[in-house]
């Protein structure tokens, strides 16, 4: 049987929410880069309506900055340029 190799290809992530790409792929994707592949990610929220584990409440649209600029930092430590996210119009924006 042909082992299928994951490594050194394309590999586009669809993540829901920001964050989800950390834990759940991004060893794989920081591998990928490593072996020669090209990595996307595309995330479908800005996670807005996520619940904040800062220490005072913020509202959506500060919740949303955050998520924002914690996302484009972890997009660029995993060196994927440019991450894209959903809109709420249901369009895709490049977030650089």
């Amino acid at each position: 049987m042909k082992k299928f190799e994951l490594l050194g290809k394309k590999l586009l992530v669809v993540v829901a929410h920001p964050d989800d790409e950390s834990f759940g792929c991004a060893g794989t994707l920081r591998e990928n880069r490593m072996a020669g592949g090209k990595n996307a990610v595309l995330c479908a929220t800005k996670g807005e309506r996520g619940k904040s584990h800062l220490p005072k409440p913020v509202s959506a649209t500060h919740l949303k900055a955050i998520r924002a600029s914690e996302f484009k930092k972890v997009m660029a430590a995993l060196k994927i340029y440019p991450p894209i996210a959903c809109q709420s119009n249901n369009t895709l924006r490049l977030l650089w």
